[in-house]
């Protein structure tokens, strides 16, 4: 992976950062660790860093996708089912060309008698940072956490009114997947599961969509190479 700054500032701070969350393991892997959970460390973190709190972000990240997948655009076909298919995508951060690998697949979904695939998107977040749920914006109609997205930890799906220019990127290419015009959007959003999942559902058969996952993950690239750059 190749990788330009445009200054030396700008380089040092993504660095740094990525040191921040990622420790280096021998065979050159980094493994996630988690610093901002702490109430100290996570308000250093909103005061120090607050455009990586931004969901804007996922639409960033997302954008740097595309164009990867493009030139694979073929395998993305509705009704084609896919197995664990990689797609390297190279996100431009402060400066820096950081390069991850996603994952994509169909399952089958059921609702009543019928059956339809839905593609999964999961994608490293690129250092997004999560705030507390009390922080965020929920729809209307929850009271509270959802425990039913995952099975596991709190869940809170989020105000699309909120939240909706963010997520616009990746509806749009959803709908487009699908061949639809109307759909069913929902984003959930978990601080303890460090993940935020978009599900763009086809109102008609209710069994076809798209979710997006954004979960932490390694860059592709060797870590000695970030400290090069």
């Amino acid at each position: 992976m190749s990788g330009t700054s445009t200054s030396t500032e700008t380089t040092t701070d993504t660095n740094s950062f990525y040191k921040a969350i990622f420790e280096s393991q021998e065979n050159g892997t980094l493994v996630l660790i988690k610093p901002l959970h702490p109430t100290q460390a996570y308000a250093q973190a909103l005061e120090s860093a607050p455009h990586r709190f931004s969901l804007e972000n996922l639409g960033r990240i997302f954008g740097a996708w595309v164009l990867a997948a493009q030139e694979v655009e073929g395998v993305f076909v509705r009704g084609n089912a896919l197995n664990s298919t990689v797609i390297n995508y190279t996100v431009p951060d402060n400066g820096v060309d950081i390069q991850y690998y996603s994952t994509c697949w169909t399952h089958t979904e059921y609702w009543g008698k019928s059956q339809g695939l839905f593609l999964n998107i999961h994608l490293a977040n690129d250092g997004f940072l999560y705030k507390r749920l009390k922080d965020m914006v929920p729809a209307k109609e929850e009271r509270g956490p959802v425990h039913s997205h995952t099975k596991t930890g709190e869940w809170l799906r989020l105000a699309l009114g909120t939240y909706g220019t963010a997520i616009e990127p990746l509806v749009t290419w959803a709908k487009r997947y699908l061949g639809i015009r109307k759909s069913k959007v929902e984003v959930y959003y978990s601080f303890d599961e460090e993940r935020v999942d978009l599900k763009v559902i086809d109102l008609e058969t209710r069994v076809d969509g798209v979710k997006f996952c954004f979960e932490p993950g390694p860059p592709v690239t060797p870590w000695e190479s970030l400290d090069e750059m």
